[in-house]
């Protein structure tokens, strides 16, 4: 199923390697529009009540996730976006800090519960352009941070658009650079990674020469806290 998918659309690929459960009843609105938090609340009651009662709320994403997978592409682009970005703000909230709370296993994507789960539950194509012009909101409002730019930067990869995707990786390098000092190094590697794969899906061969000099045989800084799977989780952090 993922192999199609990622065949497909390589740019969605691209974020995957950067950055069975049956479908459930979804509540409409008077509007007949799906509601974000609606969508949410009438996937956890697929589960019986005693068993979601029980389950850790690592579990209860892990589950809410692999359900949205298989219903997303019902619902309208906006509600899909909304309800991934929803996901995605859980799924920071539970593993920002490496470590600490209950692991949760994602057997979909075969690996612990993190960002490599929303980005292996993106919404449809159709969405992509809602999912764009949400976190471009998301990231001019109050408490941005460079989170939320990342956050613009899959949405502009996503819907192809080279020249806006160059001018993100320039204010997310701007926002680096006024970081403290003792902040900047891992970002900064982030970033370096980023513009790498960027140069392998959209460069000629000329850019794409260029780079592999640069990097090759130079040593790579490598955060304690980072995995085998880091390079699923380098374009957005």
């Amino acid at each position: 199923m993922w192999g199609r998918f990622w065949t497909r659309y390589p740019s969605a690929a691209f974020a995957c390697c950067l950055l069975g459960a049956p479908h459930a009843v979804i509540a409409r609105d008077e509007s007949g529009l799906l509601d974000a938090r609606a969508v949410l609340s009438d996937i956890a009651q697929v589960e019986s009540p005693q068993g979601k009662s029980s389950l850790s709320p690592a579990r209860v994403l892990v589950e809410d996730i692999r359900k949205y997978r298989t219903t997303s592409s019902t619902l309208t682009p906006e509600v899909a976006a909304n309800t991934w970005i929803e996901l995605y703000d859980r799924t920071v909230e539970l593993t920002a800090v490496p470590g600490k709370g209950a692991v949760e296993y994602d057997p979909d994507v075969r690996a612990p519960l993190g960002i490599n789960s929303v980005i292996a539950a993106l919404p449809p194509p159709s969405a992509w352009p809602t999912l764009l012009a949400a976190v471009k909101k998301r990231s001019s409002g109050p408490g941005a941070d460079i989170r939320s730019q990342t956050l613009v930067l899959l949405g502009e990869v996503l819907v192809g658009d080279r020249q806006a995707t160059d001018a993100q990786l320039h204010a997310i390098e701007a926002a680096i650079r006024n970081l403290d000092p003792a902040n900047r190094i891992v970002p900064r590697d982030q970033l370096a990674e980023t513009r790498h794969a960027l140069v392998k899906l959209y460069g000629s061969p000329a850019e794409i020469a260029s780079q592999s000099k640069k990097t090759c045989g130079k040593p790579r800084r490598r955060h304690p806290t980072r995995t085998g799977i880091q390079l699923s989780r380098s374009l957005i952090w």
